[in-house]
């Protein structure tokens, strides 16, 4: 009996100990690391390893080593629109939906690489102007995105 509780003793202090050596580093990412801003909102991981964060100012892909931004370009007027990045989405082509707080959703092709904003598509011209708080994609393909003031618009790429 004394012998099993010695072991059983030994054994739980070994995992004890064992973890603690486990444990996870993390390393942080401001501004000084590339973000355009230390204020984020959202973020997720692709397909392909790279982090996408929304921030305050515009939004970040980080490959493990540096950030490339992707802001608003004035001269570009079909092009990624908006500042503060609310929510993000890749769906299951791979394609990147980007949701701003005053410039509706973006989308970035997974073949091109190229970001298109959709306040000029029909299917998207209610909610162009507000605040894109949610979007998330069914099982069915379809593309649910939520709006702080004009609802939810669910879209079918297919149509």
């Amino acid at each position: 009996m004394i012998r099993s509780i010695l072991t059983f003793t030994f054994l739980w202090l070994t995992q004890i100990l064992g973890a603690q050596s486990k444990l996870t580093h993390f390393d942080y990412l401001t501004i000084s690391e590339g973000l355009p801003h230390n204020t984020v909102f959202c973020s997720i991981q692709d397909k392909n390893g790279f982090i996408w964060f929304g921030t305050q100012d515009g939004l970040a892909r980080y490959d493990g080593y540096e950030c490339r931004i992707f802001k608003q370009n004035d001269s570009d007027t079909l092009g990624f629109k908006g500042k503060s990045i609310y929510s993000l989405l890749e769906d299951t082509k791979g394609n990147l939906w980007v949701g701003t707080q005053t410039d509706g959703v973006n989308f970035r092709d997974v073949k091109t690489g190229i970001f298109k904003n959709l306040g000029n598509e029909e299917a998207f011209k209610c909610i162009s102007k507000n605040w894109i708080n949610t979007i998330i994609e069914d099982d069915k393909g379809f593309v649910w995105i939520g709006s702080a003031g004009a609802g939810i618009l669910v879209y079918d790429p297919k149509t």
